[in-house]
């Protein structure tokens, strides 16, 4: 009997054996014929994530109420763009009619330089949210939708979400991105190659967009990254927060890097030679990770890169020199994590931002907060509606002049 017991294991164990080495001759194989870039598009058809999508909680509704009571003035609309996509002489450009891998449908194009383009926002939206991804993490992007952005979901919240992309290398990619813009309607994408060396070009973009798009007029957008967990409804609490003591006007708010200097090791990442900055610190600037922008300021931001070489790091360029130019207010608010250490969820329910997250973690994340079982010993976002807004702390450090 135990013979027979142990035949029987061993000839599943190799059944499963054998059907495991078939699927990784297979995936390597189609990598071999088809390359990186579909590899990654085939596994993105395959899976699937889980959506939680949490309930509106009184206070956040509250919030975004009072945010949402001043009335913006149309501002004046972008109208200088070609400096920055130049697509006879910018080498990092890319040709519309280099797009051959599939017929973008005539609802998302846009004739202003935009490959893609969405109507987005309406009246009532208070905050747009614009997360600079790469054209290939189309897993990221799935999950992001089905956890932390799914809140933009209740209209109550009056914030709308985009994700802004480049163009891949490969022409075969773009059929994917129009298919995932067709069926979510929240695609932005822009006519360059994308690339890490040009995101500060992704960011130029994100600020004409906004001037151009129906977005506009929009109180608050904010800025971050595919790689991030953003807990929207504690933002706008923090806003609104803000906002009662005195109005947020002309301002930058994130996290406030503060003397900041080069890095001049060859073998670093964000190595910048002295020959691309020559001053001994960066002056202040945001992490790139999330950082706000009021709309006041965006215009402006977007006229002074139209007259500012091109510096490759984004952060430093767009909430540093760029604001620096404009004469920008900082605000530091030390719930913006740009370092991604944590994953305490009673300390992630009180934060705004984390960065290095992906969608495996991300989903871990999300269902972590959202456990109705979890008891948190200290105030958090999904216990707040008995404590008083004006109980939070408020971070001012003014940066340096």
């Amino acid at each position: 009997m135990m013979l027979r017991l142990h035949y029987k294991y061993m000839r599943g164990s190799l059944l499963v054996n054998v059907i495991a080495i078939c699927c990784s001759i297979s995936m390597f194989t189609y990598m071999f014929f088809n390359g990186y870039p579909r590899t990654v598009i085939y596994l993105y058809r395959l899976s699937n994530a889980t959506d939680l999508y949490p309930p509106l909680r009184k206070d956040v509704i509250e919030a975004v109420s009072m945010l949402s009571k001043t009335k913006l003035r149309n501002i004046q609309q972008f109208t200088e763009y070609e400096a920055m996509t130049m697509p006879d002489s910018n080498p990092h450009s890319i040709s519309r009619r280099n797009i051959q891998a599939s017929k973008v449908p005539s609802s998302i194009v846009d004739q202003e330089g935009f490959l893609i383009n969405q109507r987005v926002c309406d009246d009532d939206t208070v905050m747009v949210v614009v997360v600079c991804s790469a054209v290939y993490r189309f897993e990221q992007r799935k999950v992001i939708r089905k956890t932390w952005a799914s809140v933009t979901k209740d209209p109550l919240l009056r914030t709308k979400l985009v994700f802004m992309l480049a163009v891949h290398p490969d022409p075969y990619m773009q059929k994917y991105v129009i298919e995932e813009s067709v069926k979510h309607e929240d695609i932005i994408q822009d006519n360059f190659i994308d690339s890490y060396q040009n995101l500060s070009l992704k960011s130029i973009g994100m600020l004409k967009w906004f001037g151009e798009s129906s977005c506009r007029n929009v109180k608050y957008l904010l800025k971050t990254d595919d790689d991030m967990f953003v807990n929207i409804p504690n933002l706008l609490k923090d806003i609104a927060f803000r906002e009662s003591f005195q109005p947020i006007k002309w301002t930058i708010m994130g996290h406030l890097q503060i003397g900041a200097r080069p890095d001049l090791d060859p073998q670093s990442k964000w190595f910048t030679p002295k020959s691309k900055f020559h001053k001994k610190t960066y002056p202040d600037y945001c992490s790139g990770t999330a950082y706000v922008l009021t709309n006041d300021i965006i215009n402006a931001l977007y006229k002074a890169a139209l007259n500012t070489p091109i510096f490759w790091l984004e952060d430093v360029y767009i909430t540093g020199i760029l604001a620096e130019k404009v004469k920008a207010k900082h605000i530091q608010n030390h719930k913006f994590d740009s370092v991604g250490r944590e994953r305490d969820p009673c300390v992630l329910r009180t934060i705004i931002s984390v960065h290095r997250v992906n969608s495996i973690d991300l989903q871990k994340i999300w269902t972590g907060i959202n456990n109705d079982s979890l008891i948190c010993d200290y105030p958090t976002a999904t216990n707040v509606d008995n404590i008083n807004v004006r109980d939070l702390k408020l971070h001012k450090n003014k940066p340096k002049r």
